[in-house]
């Protein structure tokens, strides 16, 4: 499984690395709405993508016991040193990452 919730510059690499019959879930649009794949890639994968919205207090403590259980932690692409900020910045808005970015202070 692989949790997208960025859209349009991040979905095509997401099917870029999820494994035949993966399961794609989005539940955001941060950089636009509209996503253009290419279906037959798409469908020989013979990928599941599954649209979901915020859940209620529950199925957030659920969740949280989930990850806890399953030792489940982020993706860390790449570190920052605080004084690369314009660099980070840069990093992200080119779209270089596959992950989450951090910074040390």
């Amino acid at each position: 499984m692989l949790v997208e919730s960025i859209g349009q510059a991040t979905f095509n690499k997401s099917l870029e690395i999820i494994r035949k019959g993966g399961t794609i879930v989005t539940f955001g649009a941060t950089t636009e709405d509209e996503v253009t794949i290419d279906i037959r890639k798409f469908f020989y994968g013979q990928y599941n993508l599954l649209g979901s919205t915020m859940g209620s207090v529950e199925e957030f403590k659920e969740m949280i016991q989930f990850i806890e259980k399953h030792n489940i932690r982020p993706e860390v692409d790449r570190m920052f040193n605080i004084s690369e900020y314009k660099e980070a910045f840069s990093y992200l808005r080119d779209t270089k990452n596959f992950g989450k970015i951090g910074f040390t202070i």
